[in-house]
């Protein structure tokens, strides 16, 4: 049925990596690539693309693909000597774009998975890309030449990657979803979302049912590549596609209902930006705020439907519309 969620792989040749995901729907229907936050795995959709699916006639015939990145959910680790920069998910992104044979295509991405799907419509020709939902979207990478040195020092003095490196072990799936739930203050789970996400990036071990977080422990030190203000607000200009740019009103990176620097300057940058404010925490969409999240969207699809031609050539610029739900 194209509303039970189906695996899939993607193996990229010469890479000796292989990306999982978790697909909806029809192959051959609009497209959405779906992509997760930092440390989250595919499944942090399941409860949010069912509901869109079964509330709107357009999404049920839609083809959702929601990859794990590298070192995430079951994907493969990346090689000892690759790092996991963004410009590499975004490259493997592509990739996954290009098997699926995709011509035009929706992103859909949560936090990481946001400015991760920013980066990919803007550096993609601008007629590829139909729709850009954004969820906790955050762009702090306008830093000065100061914070850019430490994060250089943090990178090149970081321990070297090892094959073998020590885990925790729980004793039960539902052990380490609590610890997953109580892991950041700033990002609180409820235990049935954590378990969700959990269910994932946990490997069994012995004694049973014990088990280990099996996501790759070099993600703790990813390097963050600093981009410069000037680039941010070219990037922010390529994007054609009406944007949909969704916040928790308890979220963690930007508080649209205050003046944010980046926010201003993407609201004065996006050509057609709908900036909308949610109930709920960091993990809206998974947790605490699912049905507002999916109202949110089928209502912003009744202006943007998925099969709507992109005006490519349009240079007005649409007013931006704010509303809490």
């Amino acid at each position: 049925m194209a509303s039970i969620a189906r695996e899939r792989r993607f193996t990229i040749p010469g890479y000796d990596l292989t990306l999982a995901a978790k697909e909806w729907g029809t192959e051959g229907g609009a497209g959405v690539l779906c992509l997760h936050g930092y440390l989250d795995n595919a499944n942090t959709w399941d409860n949010l693309i069912p509901l869109l699916m079964a509330r709107q006639p357009e999404l049920k015939r839609a083809h959702f693909v929601c990859l794990d990145f590298a070192g995430h959910g079951l994907s493969d680790y990346r090689h000892l000597q690759g790092d996991y920069t963004f410009d590499n998910s975004v490259k493997e992104a592509r990739f996954v774009v290009k098997s699926l044979g995709w011509k035009r295509y929706a992103i859909m991405g949560h936090s990481m998975g946001s400015h991760l799907a920013f980066l990919l419509a803007a550096t993609t020709e601008p007629d590829r890309i139909t729709h850009l939902i954004v969820m906790e979207w955050f762009a702090r990478f306008v830093i000065d030449a100061k914070q850019e040195a430490g994060i250089l020092t943090a990178t090149v003095t970081a321990p070297l990657p090892h094959a073998t490196m020590r885990r925790q072990t729980y004793p039960s799936l539902h052990s380490a979803a609590l610890a997953r739930a109580s892991s950041s203050p700033n990002m609180p789970l409820s235990i049935e979302a954590a378990t969700l996400l959990t269910a994932r990036t946990v490997r069994s071990v012995d004694p049973y049912p014990s088990v280990q977080f099996s996501s790759d422990p070099r993600l703790k030190n990813a390097p963050i590549a600093p981009r410069s203000k000037d680039l941010v607000r070219e990037l922010l200009s390529r994007i054609a596609c009406p944007v949909l740019a969704l916040y928790g009103k308890e979220g963690l990176y930007m508080d649209p209902e205050k003046p944010d620097e980046y926010l201003e300057m993407t609201k004065t940058t996006v050509r057609k930006l709908d900036i909308v404010t949610v109930p709920g925490k960091h993990h809206f969409h998974l947790d605490d705020a699912v049905e507002s999240t999916a109202n949110a969207i089928v209502a912003w699809l009744a202006r943007y439907p998925m099969h709507a031609p992109l005006a490519v050539k349009e240079q007005a610029s649409g007013p931006i519309r704010r509303y809490k739900l």
